[in-house]
C-alpha cells in the first residue's frame, strides 16, 4: 500500500482482529517490530499510557491472556503443540535421568563389574563374572554431561549461523546413531559393553545437548511464526507494517507472546520430566515381564538359570537392551518429523537475512563477526552470564547428583532389593517432580511469581529439606525410612518448582543461547566427585547440597534480573544500538529497574530509563533516516 493511502477494514478483519485482541493484553503496552535505516528491526510500536498531566510512563500488562478460545480441546491443542517442542528434551529425560533407574538393572546383570555382593556359597562365571575398571564404571554415567556441555556451545553457534531445522536434524541424527550403539553392543566382557557405551553415550550427550539452546529458542518463537505466517510474513514484504490489520494483530501476538512465553519455555522443557516418568513406567513393566523382582537363593539354579547375584543375566540384559532400543524407535520417529515436516521458523529467517545483510555490508570475516559478538557478550553481559551459568551449575549438582544417592535410600526402604518395589519408588519420585514441572510452567509468568522469586523459593525449600535429610539421615534411615523418603521426594520437588526450569528459561531470554553451556558443569562434578558408598559419604552429599542451595539463593537474589512481561524486543534493540556504538541512546524498559537484577542497578546499568522512550526514539529515527514520522 503506498504512503498516505486509505485502508478500508472489511468486517471479517475486523472480527479476526478482535479475535486477536481477545488473547492479548487489555490495556497494556502493545509491541510490534517496525523496520527502517538498513532494514534492520530496531524499534516497535508502542501504546503509551500517560499520567493525569499527560506525560508518558511506563506501561505494563494488566492480565494473562487466556491459551485459547476453544475450551478444553483448545487447551488440550495448545498443551500439545507447546510440549511437542520439547520432544528432543523429553528423550533427554528417557535416556538421562533414568540411567540411574537403568543402572538397577546393571548392577544385578553383571554384579562382578558393579561390586554387587554375591550369595553366599556362589561364584560369578561368564558374561556376568566379568570385571570392569572403575574408569569404566565413572565413565558410563559423566561421559554424556561431557558430551552435554560442546553439544550445547557446539549446536547453539550453528542453529544461529545455518538455521533451526537443519541443526535439528544434525542432533537427532547424532543420537540416533549413538542410541543405535548402544542399545546392541555385545561382548563377552562387561567391561567392553561399557566401554563402548561409555564413548556413545558421550556422543548421544553432544546430540542431545543442542536439544536445550534449540527448543529454547524455537519454543519462544513459536506463537510469532504462526501470526507472521498468517499476515503473510516479514521476510522481504512490508504487509506487516503497511496493513493496519497486520500491524494491530502483530501487536496482539507479541502482547500474548510476551505474556506467555515463560510458560511456553517451561512447558516444551516439561516434557523432560514427561520421559523420564514414561520412561520409569516402561522399566517397571519390563522388571515385571522378566519376573526378576528379587534375587533367587535357590543355589540350585544359579548355574543354568542366575548369576551368582540371584538374578537371570540374560533376562536382565533384555530389559535395559529392550528400554534403549524402544528409545532408538521413538528418536526414528522424532528424525522424520523434523526431516519430512519440520520447517525453518520465520522468526529466524528474517533475523538472518537483516544479519546476513549488516554483515556482507560490513566485511567482516566469519572470525571477525564471532569475535566481536563475544567480546560484546562478555564484556554487556558478564554479571547475567554469571548467574544464569552458576544457577545452573548449582542446579544441576542436585538435580543429577540426585540419582547418586537414591540407591541408598531406596535401598533402606527396600532391605530384599525387590526391583519391582525399588523402581515402584523412584515412579513415584519421578511423578512428583512431574508436577513440579507444570506448577512452575503455570505460575511463572504471573505477576506476583516470576522468574527470580520462582528460582529462590525453589533454593530455599531444596534447601531446608537438603539440611533435614542431612542432620536426621541416620535416625530416618534405622527408625522411619518412609519419612526419609519423603524428605528425599520433596528436594526433587522443589527443584522443579524452582531452578530446574527457572534456568531453563531465563538462560533463552536474557541474551544469546549459544553460551549457556558452562552450567552443564555441575551435572558432570557431580557426578565425577561425589562418592555415596559410606553413610558420611551419602550426608556430605546432602550437606554439601543444602549449602549450594542457600547460595544459590542469595546470588539469584544479587544477579538475576527478571524479564517477566518484558517483550525480547527490548534485548534485540538494545543489542543493536549495542553493537551500532550507540548504546547511550537506549532508554527504554530494558532497563526498567523493575528488569534488573540489584547489581545491575547499583552498577547503574538502568539510569538512561525513561519511560514512553521508545515512541520518541522511533519518531527521532524515521525522521533521520528520511522515512517521515
Amino acid at each position: 500500500m503506498a504512503d498516505g493511502e486509505h485502508y478500508d477494514v472489511t468486517e471479517e478483519e475486523r472480527q479476526q482482529y478482535a479475535t486477536a485482541v481477545r488473547t492479548s493484553f487489555r490495556d497494556s503496552a502493545a509491541y510490534a517490530p517496525i523496520m527502517f535505516g538498513s532494514g534492520v528491526i530496531l524499534a516497535y510500536d508502542s501504546d503509551v499510557e500517560t499520567d493525569e498531566t499527560g506525560k508518558p510512563v511506563a506501561s505494563g500488562p494488566k492480565e494473562i491472556p487466556p491459551r485459547s478460545d476453544g475450551g478444553i480441546l483448545g487447551f488440550a491443542r495448545y498443551m500439545a503443540a507447546s510440549m511437542f517442542t520439547g520432544i528432543g528434551i523429553f528423550l533427554e529425560g528417557w535416556f538421562t535421568v533414568n540411567t540411574g533407574q537403568v543402572k538397577t538393572a546393571w548392577t544385578n546383570a553383571y554384579p562382578t563389574c558393579f561390586g554387587t555382593k554375591p550369595l553366599p556359597g556362589t561364584t560369578c562365571t561368564g558374561l556376568a563374572g566379568s570385571t570392569c575398571t572403575t574408569g569404566t564404571q565413572k565413565a558410563n554415567t559423566y561421559s554424556i554431561f561431557a558430551g552435554f556441555m560442546v553439544g550445547m556451545l557446539f549446536f547453539g553457534l550453528l542453529g544461529d549461523r545455518i538455521g533451526r531445522r537443519i541443526s535439528m536434524l544434525f542432533t537427532v541424527s547424532t543420537y540416533f546413531v549413538s542410541s543405535i550403539i548402544i542399545t546392541f553392543a555385545i561382548s563377552q566382557s562387561a567391561n567392553t559393553i561399557f566401554v563402548v557405551f561409555a564413548i556413545f553415550y558421550a556422543l548421544f550427550g553432544f546430540g542431545i545437548g543442542g536439544e536445550y539452546p534449540l527448543t529454547a529458542s524455537v519454543a519462544a518463537e513459536k506463537r510469532a511464526t504462526r501470526v507472521m505466517q498468517e499476515t503473510g510474513g516479514e521476510g522481504e514484504s512490508t504487509i506487516y507494517f503497511t496493513d493496519a490489520l497486520a500491524r494491530q494483530r502483530a501487536r496482539a501476538d507479541e502482547r500474548a507472546r510476551t505474556a506467555r512465553r515463560g510458560e511456553t519455555i517451561a512447558l516444551a522443557f516439561s516434557m523432560q520430566g514427561v520421559g523420564v516418568v514414561l520412561g520409569s513406567v516402561l522399566l517397571l513393566i519390563e522388571f515385571a515381564i522378566s519376573k526378576q523382582n528379587s534375587p533367587n537363593t535357590d543355589l540350585a539354579l544359579i548355574p543354568t538359570y542366575n548369576n551368582c547375584a540371584g538374578y537371570s543375566t540374560q533376562a536382565l540384559n533384555y530389559v535395559w537392551r529392550s528400554y534403549y532400543g524402544i528409545g532408538a524407535f521413538l528418536i526414528l520417529l522424532t528424525l522424520l518429523y523434523r526431516f519430512l515436516i519440520l520447517r525453518e521458523n520465520e522468526i529466524y529467517l528474517s533475523a538472518k537475512r537483516r544479519r546476513d545483510t549488516r554483515e556482507t555490508s560490513e566485511g567482516l570475516t566469519i572470525f571477525g563477526r564471532m569475535n566481536r559478538h563475544y567480546k560484546y557478550i562478555f564484556s554487556f553481559y558478564w554479571s547475567r552470564l554469571l548467574a544464569t551459568c552458576l544457577g545452573w551449575f548449582i542446579n544441576d549438582v542436585s538435580f543429577y547428583g540426585n540419582g547418586l544417592y537414591s540407591g541408598p535410600i531406596f535401598s533402606a526402604l527396600v532391605p530384599d532389593n525387590n526391583l519391582i518395589v525399588i523402581n515402584g519408588y523412584i515412579l513415584l519420585k519421578n511423578t512428583v517432580a512431574l508436577i513440579g514441572y507444570f506448577i512452575s510452567a503455570f505460575i511463572i509468568d504471573r505477576k506476583w511469581c516470576g522468574r527470580v522469586r520462582l528460582q529462590i523459593f525453589g533454593f530455599f525449600w531444596e534447601a531446608v529439606f537438603f539440611f533435614i535429610t542431612a542432620g536426621a539421615y541416620v535416625q530416618m534411615k534405622d527408625n522411619s525410612p518412609r519419612a526419609l523418603l519423603f524428605v528425599y521426594i520433596m528436594t526433587s520437588f522443589f527443584t522443579q518448582v524452582g531452578p530446574n526450569v527457572t534456568t531453563y528459561v531465563v538462560s533463552g531470554e536474557l541474551y544469546p543461547t549459544v553460551v549457556r553451556s558452562t552450567g552443564k558443569a555441575g551435572a558432570l562434578i557431580s557426578t565425577a566427585a561425589f562418592k555415596t558408598k559410606t553413610t558420611n559419604d551419602i550426608r556430605t552429599v546432602f550437606w554439601v547440597n543444602a549449602a549450594l542451595s542457600i547460595f544459590g539463593a542469595v546470588f539469584t537474589w544479587i544477579f538475576l534480573p527478571d524479564a517477566t512481561n518484558l517483550s525480547l524486543y527490548e534485548y534485540d534493540l538494545q543489542w543493536e544500538l549495542l553493537t551500532k556504538g550507540r548504546l547511550d541512546e537506549y532508554g527504554g524498559e530494558g532497563i526498567n529497574p523493575k528488569h534488573l537484577s540489584p547489581f545491575e542497578r547499583w552498577t547503574g546499568r538502568g539510569k538512561n530509563y525513561q519511560p514512553g522512550w521508545l515512541v520518541r526514539f522511533r519518531n527521532e529515527e524515521l525522521q533521520r533516516t528520511g522515512k517521515g514520522a
